[in-house]
């Protein structure tokens, strides 16, 4: 079994959980007026000693995973931040010695695929992790697990799959459904509207140790454990 998540690196191993994730990424930069520091702080990828904040962002331009670069003009200090935080998000207000930049960038500078006609990006990650561990990799990297929301997008992604020769194998995607209620949605809430079950799924939910892993499994979705060590199929 294999899982897929929104993130960024391929590796091949077959018969695992792996993940595919997916991340909205449109090379510049913007600044930050407003920054919750809470929110990124778990985030730091590094804190250097800088001459000037060009120096900093250039530092930025050469890291793959770095999103967010801080630069403090009064210790010189440069810090790396491996997500951004929500364009809605008010946050704190930065004094004038503290200058916060989010880089845009295209997918393929992070090493992620651009899903035709979408604004998402996405990379597969065959290796076996539980599904929690797939979403938290996903997160420290600023995506998320892949949130399929049309045959479109399905079908883009079965031709990468393919190629990587891992249609035979599961993959985990993002999307789950609580007990008593009827609708699927994603980790954010939204209601997923795009559901594309193998024959007999979703099943498994109202056994006493019930299944709680959305997964994809040759070209459609299917319902099961979450399990680091998977079996082949």
């Amino acid at each position: 079994m294999n899982i897929m998540r929104d993130c960024h690196e391929i590796v091949y191993s077959f018969f695992l959980i792996g993940s595919v994730f997916a991340t909205d990424r449109s090379s510049s930069f913007h600044r930050r007026e407003n920054v919750n520091l809470t929110q990124l702080q778990p985030f730091v990828l590094s804190t250097t000693t800088t001459v000037t904040e060009i120096v900093c962002l250039a530092q930025c331009l050469d890291s793959v995973l770095c999103v967010t670069a801080g630069y403090n003009g009064n210790d010189k200090s440069c810090r790396l931040y491996s997500v951004s935080p929500s364009p809605n998000d008010s946050g704190d207000t930065v004094t004038t010695h503290i200058k916060f930049y989010r880089r845009k960038a295209t997918c393929q500078e992070f090493g992620y695929k651009t899903i035709v006609n979408t604004s998402e990006c996405y990379k597969i990650h065959p290796t076996a992790l539980t599904k929690t561990g797939a979403s938290k990799e996903c997160q420290q990297e600023g995506g998320h697990l892949i949130r399929i929301t049309s045959s479109h997008m399905l079908a883009n992604l079965i031709v990468d799959i393919d190629y990587l020769g891992l249609l035979q194998t599961y993959l985990y995607i993002d999307g789950y459904k609580r007990q008593n209620e009827t609708d699927w949605r994603f980790s954010d809430e939204t209601i997923m509207t795009f559901l594309h079950w193998n024959i007999g799924e979703p099943n498994g939910m109202h056994l006493p140790n019930p299944e709680d892993a959305l997964v994809l499994g040759d070209d459609h979705y299917e319902w099961m454990y979450s399990v680091k060590v998977g079996v082949a199929r």
